[in-house]
């Protein structure tokens, strides 16, 4: 019996795949087969005797370990990625330009020039990152705090793990759910505020399994501040304490609280500080209209990009669904809304949106493994399944993500492949060290991240519509243009906005190379600063430097045609 169980799981686990007409590579095929025959072993070995003792203590320092040092690579590696122009930058500075404007009292959440943040999404929680970005005004504050709450995400896990499993299963859990492929992706993907849901959401889980009321509320509070579409979460946990049968508190004050902050987000919060003076529904559904037929839903789900994801994102938990447990229902709804999303980046298990629900998943195969434990008939499962998820979270994320970290930390975000990366990547430190430290600048959104807060730190990128395209409402002291750009669309900006405008006549190229070219007012100087070849020393590296057209604030060539 146990060995006709498996192999349906197996079957399963490739299904969506096979669905769609796609062969898994031979490669995944393979892990599979191995982690059929460890299935069936564990499955066949039948109930043990008692349990080892716990030695919690042992197994929490071991994850301790594992996350200090998770943490402490990934910030590394963060910050080599950000050196590298590799993020592109588009919320990460828009939020550091949102706090450093309300720091001076200029705003709430709301960068010069742009409606506040909280009319995109309703999310206050960042009015608590502000004490700690104060000490440190910048970009990369931001990228570090992401890192270290994605890392200590595992440790409300491995506890709640740990209330009625052995420590060794706890621990096996916590590492496999730190090495799933949506969760190791997001240390260096760019900011979002859904990163820190993860966190808030496992300890809402564990401390609701403790039934400590007050804790409990202020995780769920938290994690409703998050975003207008987490206080639904919350509200469905408050769901699944009923089903769980659990106090009557743990149900009914989550489900108000939820719902209440959703509404209040979605129907005041946001119309309030948005521009448009209402939610925007385009924004959230990609302009298209939602499935008005039984045909069109069944069209919208039966998808490639949908077959993938169910598959990357099932694979691990495929041999394991008969051991979920109505924690589950944490992820569906949220599942069920990426399918239908017509936006096909929404269903990369990369993105953001995928670690809250891996998150909830991995919750809910504790819950299930400690119950069955409880009626006696968990020993073999207890023995098999958290070794199972941590050799498959590690086989999926190694393939999918870490075999290309080095590339990714390492390649700017928009390079076109062509030239030397090194050379740009030095042409463009020197031309964002030579801009004053409170200069109003314009510059490409992947470059916003390097810049350091200022009174005005517009960006511009590259989307391919003229929407995306910067407006000189405010002229900047500050215009670096880049040339690189693999579909051209900078250039047509530069040609058309702003060499044929009336305030090109103002602006002098002060510095140019490697596809670089930086434009001050007239009136600016820019700050020189040493080049520094890859030696260390000081003015003599032997890679083509910017070439800087005049010295004169006042005189040198006008950009414009």
């Amino acid at each position: 019996m146990s060995t006709a169980v498996a192999t349906l799981l197996y079957v399963l686990a490739l299904a969506p795949m096979y669905a769609v007409g796609e062969t898994p590579p031979f490669d995944t095929v393979a892990v599979h087969g191995v982690i059929l025959l460890l299935l069936v072993t564990g499955l066949r070995g039948g109930r043990r005797g008692p349990s080892e003792p716990r030695g919690v203590d042992r197994a929490g320092a071991v994850l301790g370990g594992a996350v200090v040092f998770l943490a402490l690579f990934f910030v590394a590696m963060a910050v080599r990625k950000w050196r590298h122009l590799g993020y592109g930058g588009e919320d990460v500075t828009y939020i550091s330009q949102a706090l450093y404007r309300t720091l001076r009292g200029e705003g709430v959440l709301a960068p010069l020039g742009r409606p506040s943040h909280l009319g995109t999404h309703f999310s206050p929680y960042l009015f608590l990152i502000l004490p700690v970005y104060a000490l440190v005004p910048h970009a990369l504050t931001l990228i570090v705090i992401k890192v270290v709450a994605v890392a200590t995400s595992a440790i409300p896990l491995y506890r709640l793990a740990a209330l009625g499993l052995p420590s060794a299963s706890a621990l096996q859990l916590a590492l496999a759910y730190l090495l799933s492929l949506p969760v190791v992706s997001q240390y260096l993907h760019e900011y979002y505020d859904l990163q820190f849901a993860p966190l808030l959401l496992l300890w809402t889980l564990f401390f609701l399994a403790r039934e400590r009321f007050l804790p409990f509320l202020t995780a769920a509070a938290l994690l409703s501040l998050l975003r207008e579409e987490m206080g639904m979460l919350v509200a469905l946990v408050g769901v699944l304490a009923g089903l769980r049968g659990q106090p009557r508190r743990f149900a009914l004050v989550p489900v108000v609280l939820g719902l209440s902050f959703s509404a209040g987000g979605y129907l005041v919060g946001i119309p309030f500080f948005s521009w448009k003076g209402a939610y925007d529904v385009a924004l959230a559904t990609g302009g298209a209209p939602p499935p008005a037929s039984g045909h069109e839903l069944v069209t919208a789900l039966a998808t490639r990009e949908n077959a993938q994801y169910l598959y990357l994102l099932g694979a691990p938990f495929a041999y394991v669904l008969p051991f979920l447990d109505p924690g589950a229902l944490l992820a569906l709804p949220f599942i069920g809304g990426i399918l239908l999303s017509p936006v096909v980046h929404v269903k990369s298990l990369t993105y953001h949106y995928s670690a809250f629900l891996v998150a909830a998943l991995f919750a809910s195969v504790v819950s299930r493994i400690a119950r069955r434990r409880r009626e006696g008939r968990g020993q073999a499962v207890d023995r098999t399944i958290p070794a199972l998820l941590l050799a498959l979270s590690s086989a999926f994320a190694y393939p999918q993500y870490l075999r290309g970290l080095p590339a990714e930390v390492s390649t700017p975000f928009k390079w076109p492949g062509s030239g030397s990366p090194r050379a740009y990547l030095e042409a463009a430190d020197a031309a964002l060290r030579s801009l004053p430290r409170d200069a109003e600048v314009l510059v490409p959104r992947y470059m916003g991240p390097r810049v350091p807060p200022r009174p005005l730190l517009d960006f511009y990128w590259s989307y391919g519509r003229p929407s995306s395209l910067p407006r000189l409402d405010h002229p900047p002291a500050y215009i670096l243009i880049d040339d690189t750009s693999e579909d051209g669309f900078t250039r047509i900006w530069l040609n058309q906005a702003f060499l044929s405008s009336p305030e090109c006549s103002s602006y002098r190229l002060l510095m140019e190379g490697e596809g670089l070219r930086l434009f001050a007012r007239r009136g600016m100087d820019a700050v020189e600063s040493p080049k520094r070849s890859p030696s260390g020393q000081d003015g003599r590296s032997s890679r083509k430097q910017p070439t800087s057209v005049s010295n004169s604030a006042d005189h040198g060539p006008p950009p414009c045609t």
